[in-house]
């Protein structure tokens, strides 16, 4: 189980989560120009795209969680290149981790995205796992195994976010 799976979860519980893929917070840009551009097709991806592209959470759309969030607890589920730049508005963070081998499982089964099927983008993700794991761990966040079923992940981030 992943992001979206935990996104699900929590929505069915009653709370306000926002998913950057799901919800249009992040979007692909041109590294070059910083241009927004339109979610690439398979295709695309697989004529070197993700060395051309970039990832990047919007920051004035989370200007408007942060102010959603004055009166409800508020999730924003994903990653994005520039999260760095704004994480200091979080009041914590949770990272989910999971070993190499089950990842890859994942990513090779999942149905609702093609993405990190290619061997260049499981590569990317593999990379971007590690990256990700100890920037969070160096930002304090708590880090939860995902490998568990997603009731158990869900009261843990709950448990965390009380």
């Amino acid at each position: 189980m992943g992001k979206s799976t935990i996104r699900k979860e929590l929505l069915a519980r009653g709370y306000k989560v926002y998913g950057t893929d799901e919800d249009g917070i992040a979007a692909w840009h041109n590294k070059k120009t910083g241009t927004k551009v339109a979610r690439p097709t398979h295709a695309e991806r697989e004529n070197g795209f993700l060395q051309t592209h970039v990832w990047l959470i919007d920051k004035k759309l989370v200007d408007e969680l942060v102010l959603q969030s004055k009166t409800a607890l508020i999730f924003l589920c994903g990653v994005a290149s520039n999260d760095y730049d704004i994480h200091h508005v979080f009041d914590k963070r949770i990272c989910l981790t999971l070993d190499e081998q089950t990842l890859t499982n994942r990513l090779a089964s999942r149905t609702n995205s093609h993405f990190g099927k290619t061997p260049d983008e499981l590569n990317n993700v593999l990379t971007w796992r590690q990256i990700i794991e100890d920037k969070n761990r160096s930002l304090g966040a708590l880090l939860i195994d995902a490998s568990q079923p997603v009731e158990v992940t869900v009261d843990q981030i709950l448990s965390y976010a009380d």
